[in-house]
């Protein structure tokens, strides 16, 4: 039996974020250009890293869910979840994760209508 250290998992972990963060890029380059123009690759990559470290911060830990939190962050601002609508989804203590991000896109669909 093979035996996963906890260093070497966290390794893993990090590198796993880390390619996933470099597809997010390419995502939110090829569907949103006229809001990632300004950035540089590295600059949006660690705009990524920002952001998915203040989505943790809600519960949000599946790659699902920071996908859709970084496309509102990115369309909204950077501070988007601490805008009234947003911060009483996230912080609903009694939302699983999965309904707080179903929630924030609902409501950032009805105010992209609504703009």
């Amino acid at each position: 039996m093979i035996t996963i250290r906890r260093d070497q998992y966290e390794i893993m972990e990090k590198a796993v974020v880390e390619h996933f963060i470099a597809d997010l890029v390419d995502h939110l380059k090829k569907s949103y250009p006229d809001k990632t123009g300004s950035f540089s690759d590295k600059a949006l990559f660690d705009e990524c890293r920002n952001g998915i470290e203040r989505a943790k911060l809600y519960g949000l830990e599946a790659a699902s869910h920071w996908r859709v939190f970084m496309e509102i962050r990115l369309q909204r601002g950077a501070n988007f979840d601490r805008q009234e609508w947003a911060a009483a989804i996230l912080n609903n203590a009694s939302l699983f994760p999965h309904e707080k991000i179903e929630g924030l896109d609902d409501a950032h669909q009805m105010l992209e209508a609504g703009d």
